[in-house]
């Protein structure tokens, strides 16, 4: 299978907006190597006659030239074109921090604008803003997950000490939900921020907690407890599958 092929089937649905767009890129590469050769063509075409049959000779000749003097040869010299490690030591990756955003930036030392060099520098270019469209989308997703993290383990605490109390007799839990003891496990609940939370764990905790003795007392039962588990339960489902979403992600 192509990597073409391979790389689209490993993408997450949901997130193809997100991954570097690899068509569009092998596409523009294959537009520089057509410059590149008609550019080529063309200095060919422009080349004095002379030049021309002095290179004709010289490569009818070139085998009688002895082996280890032909690196050092003018002509050879002339002729030969750049080593992979030439080019691999002329692209320079620079860090660069702007207003508080990471990006990367890339420069090629070897560009040529005679020889197409300014679509080579272009196409760099291209490849800096989609890789770091990637790099800041992975960030924004990994913390994204941290702080789900952090409210699924504050919701799990609560829960805990929720069912602690909730199986407890009912007017000592009143009493305790009344006192002003700020280490009550309970006070977590005050400080978490859910999205939607009608339906969730806490929102069902929440009113069980805000019950006093003037409203309708509302009798949790282990029943009561279970859907309240069954939904976080639920939550951390979800939570993984991200973690999954997110490892997958390339």
């Amino acid at each position: 299978m192509k990597f073409g092929k391979e790389f689209a089937c490993q993408m997450v649905p949901e997130w193809q907006e997100a991954y570097m767009d690899y068509d569009h890129l092998k596409t523009f590469l294959k537009e520089i190597q057509s410059i590149k050769q008609r550019n080529k063509q063309a200095a060919a075409a422009t080349r004095p006659e002379s030049l021309t049959r002095a290179l004709t000779l010289y490569r009818a000749y070139s085998g009688l030239i002895i082996q280890r003097h032909k690196h050092n040869h003018p002509m050879m010299m002339m002729s030969s074109s750049p080593s992979m490690k030439d080019i691999e030591s002329s692209i320079v990756l620079n860090s660069v921090n702007r207003n508080g955003s990471h990006s990367y930036k890339t420069t090629f030392l070897m560009a040529n604008t005679e020889d197409g060099g300014e679509y080579e520098q272009e196409f760099f270019n291209m490849l800096d803003n989609e890789f770091n469209k990637v790099d800041r989308f992975y960030r924004f997703k990994v913390q994204e997950v941290m702080e789900e993290a952090e409210t699924l383990s504050k919701q799990m605490d609560a829960l805990i000490a929720f069912r602690i109390k909730a199986l407890a007799l009912q007017e000592a839990l009143f009493d305790s939900m009344s006192s002003d003891d700020d280490d009550d496990p309970l006070d977590v609940l005050d400080h978490v921020e859910l999205h939607n939370t009608l339906g969730t764990p806490y929102s069902i905790i929440r009113r069980f907690v805000n019950s006093t003795d003037q409203q309708k007392q509302v009798t949790f039962n282990r029943d009561t407890l279970k859907k309240v588990e069954t939904k976080l339960k639920r939550a951390f489902i979800q939570f993984y599958h991200k973690i999954g979403l997110l490892k997958s992600y390339r």
